[in-house]
């Protein structure tokens, strides 16, 4: 399953590193849980939680280090988006 990861993770094009265009680790264990979640659904059974639960800090660290991705934090301003400051139907006070 760890060479299964990281080929997903080295065939998956990033947008927040503009310097390597390397996904992040959040984006890849985003994708590596649809993919559980799509299989158990077509085989109607369940991976184990060892194999699930391992993966994680797999991607956050040694394979993070390993295809030489960075971690990244996004911030966002939402001051000036308006529908990022209202959720329904009220706003926040900024």
């Amino acid at each position: 399953m760890k060479h299964f990861v990281e080929a997903v993770w080295r065939g998956t094009k990033g947008v927040l590193d503009k310097e390597n265009g390397m996904a992040t680790p959040s984006s890849i264990r985003n994708k590596i849980r649809r993919f559980y979640g799509a299989w158990e659904r077509e085989n109607h059974t369940t991976l184990p939680a060892e194999v699930k639960d391992s993966l994680a800090p797999f991607i956050k660290g040694e394979l993070k280090d390993k295809v030489g991705a960075k971690s990244h934090q996004a911030r966002y301003d939402i001051s000036n988006n308006k529908e990022l400051r209202s959720h329904a139907g009220t706003s926040l006070v900024l």
